[in-house]
C-alpha cells in the first residue's frame, strides 16, 4: 500500500515518471540492471524474470 501511495503522491500514478526519475527509459532497462546486480533472476525455462522466491513459485506453478 505505501508504494500505491509513493507513486500516487510523488509521480502523479505514472510509473514512466517514477523511471526517469530514477534514471531509467526505453534504452536503460529497471530489469536489465536489477539482473546484472544478481537482484532479479531469470526462469531457465521460459525467461520469465522477477525475485529469486517469485522465480521458484512461478517454476512451481508453470511445473518447470
Amino acid at each position: 500500500m505505501a508504494e500505491a501511495a509513493v507513486l500516487a503522491t510523488r509521480y502523479g500514478n505514472s510509473v514512466v515518471r517514477l523511471l526517469a526519475h530514477h534514471g531509467f527509459n526505453s534504452d536503460i532497462s529497471a530489469v536489465d540492471e536489477a539482473e546484472a546486480k544478481g537482484i532479479w533472476s531469470i526462469c531457465p525455462e521460459c525467461e520469465y524474470r522477477g525475485a529469486p522466491n517469485s522465480v521458484t513459485n512461478h517454476r512451481k506453478k508453470a511445473r518447470h
